[in-house]
């Protein structure tokens, strides 16, 4: 069944009434008419089944037949070094994809593209497309929470936040062992570096942090790599 977003100001009583560009693909490319079902999702993890009640050339709207709570047991949160390239929008769609609890677009000493206030307003604008079509065609029911950028600097401050804190860097000593990673239900914070990797000065603030500095590896990853190889390896061991 074909999956829909639709944000919670179109939603009254038990009544959705669809944005024009989900009324047009609706109408105009799937052919919907009166009668027709289809799912719908309000990305913080409530999942709707619609029937159709109006389409015209106005108005695409129908009638919620069936409420659900999807919450995403996840709660792994990534920073990711803001990559060149516009790979940052791959991350934001795999990270909807893979169901990541929040990303964190990360300033590091060796993150060479960093986009002023104007610009982040037009990204961030981006990455909210990107994860509505990602919820559609993955059937996610809620979406990744995109955190403003924050520094290196900034970030040690957070990392009390949490249960865990592991930063990945390809020259660490310590290989990932399962049985040191997180356990259930505990709050992780996955730190992935730029393509030149964190500097030596970042790791060893890390590590007065508390952090554990891991390495996924012989190879050395692209950051796009990482991040998938990252969100799948903790993940499988918070399943």
């Amino acid at each position: 069944m074909r999956y829909f977003f639709v944000s919670t100001d179109l939603i009254k009583d038990k009544l959705i009434t669809f944005n024009p560009e989900e009324s047009h693909h609706i109408r105009d490319v799937l052919r919907y008419v009166v009668g027709d079902e289809c799912m719908c999702t309000d990305g913080d993890g409530t999942q709707f089944r619609v029937k159709l009640t109006k389409v015209d050339a106005t108005t695409v709207a129908g009638e919620i037949t069936h409420q659900e709570i999807k919450k995403s047991s996840s709660c792994l949160t990534v920073a990711q070094a803001y990559p060149q390239k516009g790979k940052m929008d791959i991350i934001v769609e795999k990270a909807n994809e893979m169901g990541v609890r929040s990303l964190i677009p990360l300033l590091t000493e060796r993150t060479e593209v960093k986009p002023n206030d104007k610009q982040w307003q037009k990204i961030f604008e981006r990455w909210e497309r990107i994860a509505q079509q990602t919820l559609k065609q993955s059937h996610v029911s809620q979406k990744t929470e995109i955190q403003s950028a924050v520094t290196f600097k900034n970030i040690l401050k957070t990392f009390s936040n949490y249960d865990r804190v592991y930063v990945f860097h390809p020259e660490a000593e310590l290989r990932v062992q399962v049985e040191r990673l997180a356990d259930e239900g505990q709050s992780v914070l996955a730190l992935i570096g730029p393509e030149g990797g964190f500097s030596e000065h970042e790791i060893e603030q890390a590590k007065v942090h508390h952090a554990t500095v891991v390495s996924l590896g012989e190879e050395v990853l692209k950051t796009d790599t990482a991040f998938v190889a990252v969100v799948s390896l903790l993940k499988f061991l918070q399943s």
